[in-house]
């Protein structure tokens, strides 16, 4: 059985893709939700800085956002949770940074915030105001990059202030 969120999802494929498309869209969504997984350095990093107000801005779909938190048993460790979808700002628009702060109560410049992307996440947040963090998992080469850069969360907790 379909879930009203998979059942949008697979809508939304069926407008771009056609009908016969749908099936397969279905099995990859199910594929997809399924094989959600946290890398190694995550549980860690979220236990050594669990003293801190910690938040997720997403430009996900917000109910499976939420639903991938919640799945993974990481929702609770966050008590800011801003989703695109939910304020129709998406990164890397400043606006959506800002709105994160406000709602934590704080003040851009005294938030970190950490990355995939090094446009999107890292490279907006520095531009809201932040201190953006690029985690660069793959370790790409950017000379142009001129931000902090880490290539795990194991190396997150010696850069914020504790």
């Amino acid at each position: 059985m379909m879930t009203d969120r998979r059942m949008v999802r697979v809508l939304r494929w069926r407008r771009r893709v056609g009908k016969p498309m749908i099936q397969i869209a279905a099995a990859y969504l199910e594929f997809y939700e399924k094989n959600w997984g946290l890398f190694d350095d995550v549980v860690p990093c979220l236990n050594i800085l669990s003293s801190h107000k910690l938040g997720i801005i997403s430009n996900g779909q917000k109910d499976q956002q939420r639903q991938k938190l919640r799945d993974l048993s990481i929702l609770d460790r966050f008590e800011v949770v801003i989703i695109s979808d939910d304020i129709g700002i998406p990164k890397p628009d400043p606006k959506i940074f800002w709105h994160g702060c406000k709602a934590a109560n704080e003040n851009p410049a005294d938030c970190y915030y950490v990355g995939d992307n090094l446009d999107t996440d890292a490279k907006a947040a520095s531009a809201a105001g932040l201190t953006g963090i690029w985690l660069n998992r793959e370790q790409v080469k950017d000379n142009n990059a001129a931000l902090i850069e880490i290539s795990t969360l194991f190396q997150l907790p010696k850069l914020i202030r504790i």
